[in-house]
């Protein structure tokens, strides 16, 4: 039986969140890719994490953004789509964000800074989850 060829690839975290999310697909998806979860907690814009991700990525790779991860992995294929030989958009949108998601996302970015995350998780999980679920 042949061996399958590791992929490197870099999964792209939505708003406010970390490697944990990807921790699943890490752990189940081992034995077919290399994967680096991209750092979005550094910078206050996407085409600085998209310059932070490709600093960091190897020359080539497959890519996988969720959420506002996928506005960074747009971003990089503007940047470098050489570099990309997959792509993966998921719960994302190709269009900019209208005036009514900038201001929503910038008060939920405020209060995370301010430290009052308990803020953010009534006002973003509607957003994310369906109604039935939220319980």
């Amino acid at each position: 039986m042949k061996a399958v060829e590791r992929v490197p690839l870099v999964l792209v975290p939505g708003l406010l969140l970390t490697e944990g999310l990807f921790a699943h697909q890490i752990r189940h998806l081992a034995d077919l890719a290399d994967m680096q979860v991209a750092d979005t907690l550094q910078d206050d814009d996407v085409d600085a994490m998209a310059e932070r991700l490709l600093a960091a990525a190897p020359p080539r790779f497959a890519l996988a953004g969720l959420s506002m991860g996928g506005y960074v992995a747009l971003a990089v294929m503007a940047k470098a789509p050489e570099r990309v030989s997959r792509l993966a958009l998921l719960d994302t949108q190709a269009c900019a964000d209208s005036p009514e998601a900038k201001r929503r996302r910038r008060a939920l970015l405020t209060l995370s800074k301010q430290g009052r995350f308990r803020g953010v998780t009534p006002r973003l999980l509607p957003q994310l989850i369906h109604p039935e679920r939220l319980e």
